[in-house]
């Protein structure tokens, strides 16, 4: 199995609560591979989570134990690989024989390989599909405003103060929506939380006062006690502060000083829906008339196009990082599409690169069927 999504959808927890409750019924091994410095380790951190000989040190060698291990095991045996990714090197000849191992006759192993990108088996291990080895695929969504509301209302749910939410519900709300907006990422919309109450604990302190306990004659022995200022629940002001500070533009990703950048062709794609929403005024539109629209904009810079089947995937893989949403039709082409972001945002975001700009500055583009219907 291949568990793909966006960082913070719930891949690796969800597969550790299952696992839990299998415990005492099956042998289970989790391994996260940005730990291995070097893909050939692999097999002697697996042994070694597996808790087999220590004394074969050959990579070959090891590989061999694991695999006499996994068709005589007397149970079955899941082992889970996070960031599976890392292991990408020249000919992917490791990441085939860990996929290939489940379908070897007579294996106990059942593999499960986790990490962000929807297609990697697609676009790194082809050769999987011709030798009928392809893993089930499940990909996590990002997590919806609604969905983030209930997980933070339940955390939040043993912090009540004298029966009053820690948090205003408001306050919630809001930050679900700004983060179910940008990536769907559970883990900042907590983050934000905590740091806003760590935020209401610090203000605290710096309210108490001294209050002598019996009088306040003039007895320089009177013992003094601390007395809390007035605390109040967490409002949208600090949140918003909070994700400002923290987080600062939601689409940090399109941020050419940082380090992972995101796809030539997923950009375009979002400059385009960009440049319909502006001009065309639409809230949604179909899959067929943007790929139109993307035709005309890649032939003018004379950019390579991609064929509409793969520009249906590179819209799913930009909807996996919560940009846009994606509602699929019975024909690809009348699927619509949903721009999930702030397009002022987005195009400030975007000035720094002048291709980008020139897009979204041209009208000429726009068919004029299009101008007529929007």
């Amino acid at each position: 199995m291949y568990i793909s999504g966006a960082p913070g959808t719930g891949k690796t927890s969800c597969l550790m609560h299952v696992m839990s409750s299998l415990e005492k019924k099956i042998s289970h091994a989790f391994l996260n591979c940005m730990s291995v410095s070097n893909p050939e380790n692999i097999y002697k951190n697996i042994s070694m989570k597996l808790r087999l000989s220590s004394k074969i040190t050959n990579s070959k060698n090891i590989k061999k134990a694991l695999e006499k291990y996994i068709l005589s095991s007397p149970i079955m045996t899941v082992l889970i690989l996070d960031e599976i990714d890392q292991l990408d090197c020249k000919g992917q000849q490791i990441l085939y024989s860990l996929f290939e191992w489940p379908q070897m006759p007579k294996s106990t192993l059942i593999l499960i390989g986790i990490a962000n990108a929807l297609d990697m088996t697609d676009r790194m291990l082809p050769r999987l599909h011709a030798f009928k080895y392809e893993p089930v695929l499940l990909h996590f969504q990002p997590y919806t405003k609604d969905q983030i509301v209930a997980i933070l209302e339940d955390r939040l749910s043993s912090l009540q103060c004298n029966g009053i939410s820690i948090i205003k519900p408001l306050a919630i709300q809001f930050c679900a929506r700004k983060i179910a907006a940008s990536t769907g990422d559970i883990r900042k919309a907590l983050d934000v939380c905590r740091r806003a109450i760590e935020m209401v604990e610090t203000n605290a302190k710096r309210q108490l006062t001294l209050k002598a306990t019996f009088d306040d004659r003039c007895n320089p022995g009177s013992p003094m006690k601390r007395i809390p200022g007035q605390w109040q629940s967490i409002d949208l002001s600090e949140i918003s502060s909070i994700l400002h500070e923290v987080y600062g533009s939601r689409l940090q990703t399109f941020d050419s000083s940082k380090r992972v950048a995101m796809p030539l062709q997923h950009m375009i794609l979002l400059c385009t829906l960009v440049l319909m929403k502006k001009h065309c005024k639409i809230q949604d539109t179909n899959l067929g008339k943007v790929y139109d629209v993307y035709r005309r904009v890649c032939k003018k810079r004379e950019i390579t196009e991609v064929p509409e089947c793969t520009f249906h995937g590179i819209c799913k893989l930009v909807e996996s990082r919560g940009f846009i949403e994606l509602k699929t039709a019975k024909v690809a082409r009348m699927s619509k599409i949903i721009l999930k972001i702030d397009e002022t945002e987005a195009e400030h975001v975007m000035q720094d690169k002048a291709m980008l700009r020139s897009i979204l500055a041209d009208k000429s583009v726009l068919s004029n069927s299009l101008k007529l219907v929007f």
